[in-house]
């Protein structure tokens, strides 16, 4: 390919095309343009980069590249959103339906055994970013992810509230049910006082460690004839991540 650009990475050729892409941008697009980190999107082009070898790759491909990248990030705002899929369900009278396997199937987290090893690969990397999301919604530092976190108020089917309801006793369970999806930041605080007590901050930091090592694991054993490294700079890039 021809040093013919400007751009000196990734990130700053693929935000090159997006006031191109539309006249009328929605503001929350632009909001994750200035403030988010992009991961879905980017990845389009990373992955470029790994199927396709330098000598060959073109100033086409990456335009091509960076406008599904953009397209990625706008059906992601969709889905958040709740125009798409979304992550609310109703949690019965006791919460019986907060459960795992519920959880993964709203995540649109399926049984892997009958896809591909990237496949494979992907859902796992998938569902630990959408635990990720989930955590952040709670504890994130809303000066780094740039909104502050809703799902308690929301009434959403969290992967924090699934860990909470397996280790619940009666009186918390009251607590709960008084104050999960009630619109108010007292009710919330109730909320995540619950989850402290619980420490669901330790069990997640646990979770965190425990399955990014399983997913390079994943990768070692299921790459041998895939791009090894687009899938661990997929997943070095989100571990850890504050946003």
């Amino acid at each position: 390919m021809e040093k013919s650009t400007s751009f000196s990475n990734d990130r700053e050729f693929f935000d090159s095309f997006f006031p191109g892409l539309v006249n009328d941008i929605v503001k929350e697009g632009e909001n994750d343009k200035e403030t988010g980190k992009r991961n879905r999107g980017l990845s389009v082009i990373g992955s470029l980069r790994h199927l396709v070898s330098p000598d060959k790759l073109t100033e086409e491909q990456l335009k091509t590249a960076s406008i599904l990248g953009w397209c990625v990030e706008w059906v992601t705002y969709q889905t958040a959103t709740g125009q798409t899929l979304d992550l609310i369900t109703q949690p019965g009278e006791n919460f019986e339906n907060f459960t795992l396997e519920r959880y993964k199937a709203i995540a649109g987290i399926k049984d892997a055994s009958s896809h591909d090893n990237a496949k494979v690969i992907l859902l796992a990397m998938g569902e630990f970013f959408q635990i990720q999301d989930d955590y952040l919604d709670c504890y994130g530092d809303p000066a780094v992810t740039g909104k502050v976190g809703t799902d308690i108020e929301e009434r959403k089917c969290s992967w924090l509230v699934v860990q909470a309801l397996n280790r619940i006793s009666d009186k918390q369970m009251q607590i709960l049910k008084d104050n999960y999806g009630v619109k108010n930041s007292a009710a919330s605080d109730k909320v995540k006082k619950l989850y402290n007590e619980m420490e669901l901050k330790k069990l997640y930091q646990e979770y965190e460690q425990e399955s990014y090592q399983q997913i390079l694991q994943l990768i070692a054993r299921k790459s041998e004839n895939l791009p090894k490294e687009m899938f661990l700079e997929f997943v070095k890039k989100i571990y850890k991540r504050d946003k």
